[in-house]
Order: C-alpha cells, then sequence, then structure tokens
C-alpha cells in the first residue's frame, strides 16, 4: 500500500510540474521542479525503507509544490525582468 502512495504522489508532482511549466515557462520552475524532483523518483523501494521514503515523499512534494506556487505567483521572474531605470 505504502508503493501505491509513493507512485500517487510521484504522479500528483508530475502533473503540478507539467502545469506551472505550461503557465510559466521559466529558468526557476525548471530548477525548483527539477531540485526537487530527483528524490521522488520511486526506484529502489524495500519494505525495509518504505516509511522512510513515504515520509520523505510526503514532505519533498508538498515543499516543491509550495515553491512553485511562489514562483507562479510572482509577475515575472527576476531572470526576465527589464533593467531599473529604463521605463
Amino acid at each position: 500500500m505504502t508503493q501505491f502512495w509513493i507512485n500517487l504522489n510521484f504522479a500528483i508532482y508530475l502533473a503540478v510540474f507539467g502545469f506551472a511549466l505550461i503557465r510559466n515557462f521559466n529558468f526557476n520552475i525548471i530548477l525548483v521542479g527539477c531540485i526537487y524532483l530527483a528524490p521522488l523518483i520511486p526506484f529502489g523501494f524495500t519494505p525495509e525503507t518504505a516509511p522512510a521514503r513515504k515520509i520523505t515523499s510526503i514532505s519533498v512534494s508538498s515543499k516543491a509544490v509550495t515553491g512553485m506556487a511562489v514562483i507562479l505567483e510572482k509577475k515575472e521572474s527576476p531572470i526576465n525582468a527589464a533593467p531599473m531605470g529604463n521605463e
């Protein structure tokens, strides 16, 4: 049952990451998404590591979704912003 929840969490994360990329394709979304994606990939799953993997999966995905939501709230990312004084 734990494997199911980890896979479901991974699928939900991929859906949110895909939505964030469609909505605002920039370096910040890609960076945050890939950094948080690495520990969520469900491989190396054994019954001994199941509880730790479940806790890690849930905590990492919640932080990543929050981070992407904060980036999406901004009108423009700092990387794409116009230089100051050229208005």
